[in-house]
């Protein structure tokens, strides 16, 4: 006689493998293909699926805050920076650079030494041609980011 595990199905415990008795429905299986055991309730356990699962929301976090700054960042560029550079949507403008006009973000963002450090400090620091817009560090950091998408 063949012997079958379900509804015995083997679990590993300390390196060993153990038959656990009694019957649990497949429904009660967990998304790892194994069923809970005994050690899943205990506070370590408990402990450690609640530091897992803050370490995914940490994860997934930053990439959802990103598109926001960006898209915060495209908006200040829109209502500061729009009056003397071209701002455009992604990649590079069709506009024609005038001699002595300030460079459009996707030239500024396409530079080799253009990088997000520099784009903060230039912009904490502006040169004199540039207005002076007062802006909060969350916004300088929100602009860089924009102007580094458009590479």
């Amino acid at each position: 006689m063949k012997r079958t595990w379900w509804p015995w199905p083997p679990t590993l415990r300390h390196g060993r493998l153990k038959l656990r008795a009694g019957l649990i429905p497949i429904n009660r299986r967990w998304a790892l293909g194994r069923y809970p055991s005994d050690q899943d309730l205990t506070p370590e356990g408990l402990a450690r699926a609640f530091f897992t699962l803050i370490a995914a929301f940490l994860t997934l976090a930053p990439a959802a805050a990103g598109a926001a700054d960006i898209a915060a960042g495209k908006h200040l560029a829109r209502s500061y920076c729009a009056q003397c550079h071209v701002v455009v949507d992604q990649g590079k403008s069709h506009r024609a650079r005038v001699a002595g006009a300030p460079p459009d973000f996707s030239l500024i963002a396409r530079d080799p030494g253009t990088n997000v450090e520099k784009l903060n400090a230039f912009l904490r620091f502006p040169h004199g041609q540039m207005n002076n817009v007062l802006l909060t560090r969350k916004e300088i950091d929100n602009l860089a980011d924009y102007i580094e998408s458009l590479r």
